[in-house]
């Protein structure tokens, strides 16, 4: 990480000093690296879990598969830090704003369900390298861009405070 510190705030989402430019200049490091296994990387970011990067990539309309160096990193990590704060402290997290179960998310474990925007399906696809492989949730057709073969039996899992 030549010469990128967060001397200067933290890359933590959640810190009061959060150092944005510190995290755009470690995510932008690899610029073709997928933007979702970026966010999962605790080197560049921290505080960032599967359902907040898939609702965030959801809400700028980023394909999780699109490459680091061709999106707007600081508009994802605005998004990802402001579900971060959002949901710190709600007993049950929600990111479309509704605290009900079955509405709390867009896209994340709502495989095959109605995208809320666009009506299509939303849809599950693995991302990632053995052992550390996740469920990626996205819809095709508000994040378009390539993306792996769709996981056709994709669980839908049941609304949880615990996150994961």
């Amino acid at each position: 990480m030549s010469g990128i510190t967060a001397s200067r705030g933290s890359i933590d989402l959640l810190a009061e000093d959060f150092n944005r430019a510190g995290a755009t200049a470690r995510l932008s490091l690899d610029p073709n690296r997928e933007i979702a296994e970026a966010l999962r990387d605790e080197s560049c970011v921290e505080g960032a879990d599967n359902v907040l990067i898939c609702e965030a990539l959801y809400l700028t309309g980023t394909s999780p598969w699109v490459k680091v160096g061709t999106v707007n990193v600081g508009k994802i990590l605005d998004t990802l830090r402001l579900l971060a704060i959002t949901n710190r402290d709600l007993e049950l997290a929600s990111t479309t704003g509704i605290q009900r179960a079955g509405y709390e998310f867009y896209v994340h474990a709502r495989a095959h369900a109605n995208c809320r925007r666009c009506r299509g399906k939303v849809a599950a696809a693995m991302q990632g390298i053995a052992p550390d492989e996740h469920i990626t949730y996205f819809c095709p057709t508000c994040q378009p861009g390539d993306h792996p073969p769709v996981l056709a039996h994709a669980a839908r899992r049941p609304a949880s405070k615990e996150r994961r």
